[in-house]
């Protein structure tokens, strides 16, 4: 059986009633709200911040990873966060979609940079020109069309 990652979970409480939802996850909400403002993805985010600390369910994806403001908030009420990612890969991102958010290394996907081995290699970003590098020659790779994080290291 397959476990349910937090941000499926996010979205599936975005299709419940406010008054099902549970009563420290609209708490969350009202104080980003009145921070933030508010708009569908503070919603998303908020709720799948609650499923990770509150419920424990894994999240893979570092948009929805809970900050220090959420993970105090959530200590002040009684609850512990534990990051818990899912052992399996993240899900591969077009570019044209969207690139990192930080500087780090990255799996990419790059058909033509090394013709004769792989086209799945670790590669490095760096937000400053929103360009990934290669890690054996450091050049500027500029055939990647996919990214994803990398797993965890192993324990």
């Amino acid at each position: 059986m397959l476990t349910k990652t937090a941000l499926e979970r996010g979205q599936e409480m975005m299709n419940i009633k406010m008054n099902h939802i549970p009563v420290v996850a609209r708490d969350h909400l009202e104080y980003l709200s009145r921070q933030i403002g508010m708009c569908m993805e503070v919603c998303l985010t908020v709720y799948t911040i609650y499923a990770q600390i509150v419920e424990g369910l894994p999240c893979d994806d570092e948009l929805y990873i809970p900050d220090s403001d959420a993970i105090s908030w959530y200590k002040n009420r009684g609850f512990e966060y534990k990051k818990k990612t899912k052992q399996i890969m993240s899900k591969w991102i077009s570019v044209n979609e969207r690139l990192p958010e930080k500087d780090g290394s990255y799996l990419v996907w790059a058909p033509t940079s090394f013709p004769k081995n792989s086209h799945c290699v670790v590669a490095e970003f760096y937000m400053d020109n929103n360009k990934f590098y290669s890690e054996s020659v450091e050049s500027v790779m500029p055939d990647v069309t996919h990214w994803c994080c990398l797993p965890e290291e192993p324990n």
